[in-house]
């Protein structure tokens, strides 16, 4: 069951897809997404607005595909310490998204909660791809729903070369955002890594009251 929501101020929903394959291993890069988190949540914590707006669900996805955390205030959330194995279910992964976005959504209507447009945000090495995922459909899947505002999408590729597969999600109205880890040098790492979060989250506000959820949000 989704967390009963008491008070009825605007929300900022945000589902991050986080990578937990086998791959993430490498250079140590699931040491590096797990410091991140923590030091994500301690930056928006201090920002008064921002943390009583945001509404952050976590999907993870390596071999399984799991909901760790349903979509709640930052202040009620511990974040979890991953673990990387197993092969990557991307397609069902992000269509896990899809639909947690819908269901808040549904949640918000029924108690009158007015909310910007949703985002999801993936963040994957694009490594270790599970065989028989139809990243083509997911992708054009995701263009539709862009296009038609029902969220907005983010993918940040943090492998160590450019990867055709993920290359399938950029397109005019999608970016993809490349931060190949190991490539940062250890001094940039703590001013770079994190801003991946702080930089898109911090940004919420701002770019979803502009581009409200026309379809769905009751604040059009």
């Amino acid at each position: 069951m989704l967390p009963i929501e008491n008070d009825y101020e605007t929300k900022c929903l945000c589902i991050l897809v986080l990578d937990t394959s086998g791959s993430m291993n490498a250079n140590n890069v699931i040491a590096e997404l797990n410091d991140s988190l923590n030091r994500f949540k301690e930056v928006i914590m201090q920002d008064c607005v921002t943390k009583s707006m945001l509404e952050l669900g976590i999907i993870t996805f390596d071999s399984d595909v799991k909901v760790i955390q349903q979509p709640d205030k930052l202040t009620n959330i511990e974040i979890p310490r991953l673990r990387a194995q197993g092969f990557s279910l991307l397609v069902p992964a992000i269509e896990e998204a899809q639909k947690l976005v819908e269901k808040r959504e549904e949640h918000y209507k029924i108690r009158g909660i007015p909310y910007y447009r949703p985002r999801i945000i993936v963040i994957t090495d694009g490594a270790h791809l599970d065989k028989g995922q139809d990243i083509a459909r997911i992708a054009s899947k995701i263009k539709s729903d862009v296009v038609n505002r029902y969220y907005c999408f983010d993918l940040i590729d943090i492998g160590d070369m450019q990867n055709s597969v993920l290359s399938t999600f950029e397109t005019k109205e999608m970016s993809i955002l490349r931060m190949p880890i190991n490539k940062i040098k250890f001094e940039e790492k703590t001013r770079k890594w994190p801003i991946v979060f702080i930089s898109l989250i911090g940004s919420i506000t701002f770019f979803s009251a502009n581009k409200l959820n026309e379809k769905n949000n009751p604040m059009k």
